[in-house]
């Protein structure tokens, strides 16, 4: 049993070993009923003794055949498991690290049967190389994946300055799952490079209202945030300047995407809908 040819002959035995059914094997193998006994007999011959007895109704392992399979079986399914592990799917997704702390990550922990043997990888950056770019607006090559229209973000309305002095101030982002941190819409439709911008972040409503009353900057929400609610009245002359501008979210995956990766997909949408609805009811 030195020669590489009978390794396979091995691997037949084992699996037969661990079914107790020629069908299943057959199957799982592709071969012949008739071709599984020819490897189990080429075992026997070479070993002197009968490792298997097969009736109409089932398989036994003798004595001898449950030693030999106890000695073979650790180094096949150690075998098998590499295969599956190098079978493993990598997805990469690509979005804002907000997105992916609120909406995402929460997905994959209450979904992890879904994404059984997937290897999973977030960037923040697009590179080409994802399967995935969860976006708020479009993307200069959109042409390279698949778009899905999953919802539409509320207009965006600035509080603090009249217009024409807005490419003059400092923007404050609040950084909440309710309040759009997102100014790429906003920026093209007042024809603003937002490169030219100073931005200052912030994680609550009150923190920004300090700024505010210290003039500093000024405050992008969603316009469904009511300024009372929040207490910004107290600022002096508070303005809402609307942009009309909509919003959208998008999903963007590659045209050619393994089975796994497709669930996947479909779990982000309906979950993302899910979740901005949720989300656009309790601001309502």
């Amino acid at each position: 049993m030195s020669k590489m040819s009978n390794i396979y002959s091995l691997y037949v035995f084992y699996k037969v070993c661990k079914t107790l059914n020629y069908k299943d094997v057959s199957e799982e193998l592709n071969i012949s009923t008739s071709s599984i006994s020819q490897h189990i007999k080429k075992i026997e011959t070479y070993f002197n003794s009968v490792f298997l007895i097969r009736t109409t109704k089932n398989i036994k392992l003798t004595h001898d055949g449950k030693a030999f399979f106890d000695n073979i079986k650790t180094g096949f399914e150690t075998i098998e498991e590499g295969f599956i592990n190098q079978k493993k799917r990598n997805i990469t997704i690509c979005s804002t690290s907000s997105i992916a702390l609120d909406v995402i990550i929460p997905i994959l922990n209450e979904n992890k049967d879904i994404i059984d043997n997937l290897s999973l990888k977030h960037i923040d950056d697009t590179n080409n190389n994802e399967d995935f770019i969860v976006s708020y607006g479009s993307l200069p090559e959109s042409n390279l994946y698949d778009q899905h229209l999953i919802s539409k973000r509320d207009t965006l309305s600035l509080f603090g300055v009249p217009c024409d002095k807005i490419e003059k101030s400092k923007f404050i982002s609040i950084q909440n799952k309710q309040l759009i941190s997102d100014f790429e819409q906003w920026c093209r439709t007042f024809d603003i490079n937002k490169n030219e911008l100073e931005f200052i972040s912030v994680f609550n409503i009150e923190q920004a209202i300090e700024l505010l009353k210290n003039e500093i900057g000024i405050l992008v929400i969603n316009r469904n945030i009511l300024l009372k609610k929040n207490g910004i009245t107290s600022i002096p002359e508070v303005k809402d300047f609307k942009c009309d501008a909509l919003n959208h979210f998008y999903l963007y995956n590659k045209k050619q995407l393994d089975p796994k990766a497709i669930k996947l997909k479909e779990l982000i949408i309906n979950n993302i809908t899910n979740y901005y609805s949720v989300e656009k009811e309790q601001q309502c």
